[in-house]
């Protein structure tokens, strides 16, 4: 395989990606020669000048023919937009759309998608269109959508790790986190390969029986009853802790020190092009937080992507809490069963408590069952799909396949749905769109 590509960018001032008008158009060109350590500016190519047919609905060719003459040697192409010819440039040379921004920005944001790119220049012939917006504006984040639940059985991960797989094939890099550390799942149906583990822990209270005076100033300020005063002795029970520090702080005599204790473990990986992240808590530990949390902060220090699918713990409490407090969108996956409905109204009270944007999808949906439209319609909740009660989801489910591998007439419904989501983040969501995927789902 090659180190490096090169890389045209379309620009009209020399600066900036040409955010009016079509590639084809551009006054010149920037190449860059980008690899997966160094970016470098190779130079300028000025476009080529073609009175254009504009009787050609399709694009005129002679332009087409043109443009790829004067970018010969060049592997792939970057602009804002696209014309007609677009379908005559894919097969010689990778295409990639972007938001607005510098040159030098766009060229650093393809070099953190290379292997996106490579994969896509390997297609040949067979080459889709690599959607890079949202993560090449400057400044800006991933959008992260999480999956939760009210009560656990309802369809979660089979939601999550679905929008994974759509989101990876219509070419977004994405990022599939797996908090549900408790009893994580989502490796059943991605099957990543794993390549780091590491240990997560938390400081604990330890305290040097000798210096300790037994005040009690540890205990006063305890709330969990993790260190306790017993006569002239301190007593420590770490699996209560909550690794506030308050003991260390107060103690007069500084008897206290904070020692790490494991609670579980980080493992990180591949499945196919979607970035995997999950941890797992040891048997028997209870503080879930602060696994979720070293999960959720390997995920920012995981590059550019366009997308992360947050996999909740099923429930409302704190670690449900802590793996959606800063998602931009919430997907509340239920069944249209009494138990359902009810955890599902919890789950809304708590997104809504938080501030948080939600959405309902209904799993296990019969068509002569209307109590989750009934419910969603009184609580002002927006239905964006409902996947119907079909045997063989649960079948290829209990092989460990999700319905995008599987069953091949749920996967264009199922994109449906992450554009409904995609959008709905950016407020550009379309009653068309939202109407589709209901009556498709």
């Amino acid at each position: 395989m090659k180190e490096s590509f090169l890389v045209a960018f379309g620009t009209d001032d020399g600066e900036t990606l040409r955010d009016k008008g079509h590639f084809g158009d551009s006054q010149k060109f920037g190449i860059y020669k980008i690899g997966k350590d160094s970016v470098s500016f190779v130079g300028w190519r000025e476009n080529a000048k073609v009175e254009e047919d504009e009787t050609q609905i399709h694009g005129d060719p002679r332009k087409a023919n043109a443009v790829k003459a004067v970018l010969k040697e060049v592997d792939a192409v970057a602009s804002v937009e696209f014309g007609p010819n677009i379908k005559r440039l894919l097969p010689v040379k990778a295409c990639m759309i972007m938001d607005p921004g510098t040159l030098e920005h766009a060229a650093r944001v393809v070099q953190s998608n290379l292997d996106r790119l490579v994969l896509e220049i390997e297609k040949g012939e067979q080459r889709k269109v690599l959607d890079l917006r949202d993560l090449s504006k400057e400044g800006s984040g991933p959008l992260r959508i999480a999956i939760a639940s009210g009560k656990g059985g309802t369809g979660k991960t089979t939601v999550a790790t679905c929008l994974a797989q759509v989101a990876e094939g219509l070419g977004h890099s994405v990022t599939y986190l797996d908090c549900d550390v408790e009893e994580p799942n989502g490796h059943l149906f991605l099957k990543p390969e794993i390549t780091e583990r590491m240990p997560v822990g938390l400081p604990v209270p330890k305290v040097d029986q000798d210096t300790c005076i037994c005040c009690g100033e540890c205990t006063e300020i305890c709330q969990y009853s993790a260190i306790v005063c017993v006569k002239d002795k301190i007593l420590t029970f770490p699996d209560l802790c909550h690794s506030c520090g308050g003991c260390v702080r107060v103690c007069p005599v500084d008897a206290i020190e904070e020692v790490p204790r494991t609670v579980g473990t980080l493992e990180q990986g591949k499945a196919g092009g979607i970035d995997f992240i999950h941890g797992r808590l040891n048997i028997g530990e209870v503080m879930a937080p602060p696994l979720i949390k070293a999960v959720r902060e390997r995920a920012k220090n995981n590059g550019n992507v366009n997308m992360q699918i947050i996999d909740a713990p099923p429930g409302t409490s704190c670690p449900v809490i802590t793996a959606i407090g800063d998602a931009d969108l919430v997907v509340l996956v239920t069944e249209p069963t009494p138990f359902g409905l009810n955890d599902l109204d919890l789950a809304i009270d708590m997104v809504r408590e938080l501030g948080l944007k939600h959405v309902v999808v209904v799993n296990r949906h019969e068509d002569d069952n209307n109590s989750a439209r009934e419910f969603c319609n009184q609580k002002g909740v927006e239905i964006i799909a409902e996947i119907p009660d079909d045997r063989r989801i649960a079948e290829a489910y209990s092989r460990g396949e999700t319905m995008v591998s599987s069953l091949e007439e749920y996967k264009g419904i199922l994109e449906d749905m992450y554009e409904t989501i995609r959008h709905k983040v950016k407020g550009k969501a379309t009653e068309a769109q939202r109407d589709k995927v209901k009556k498709q789902v």
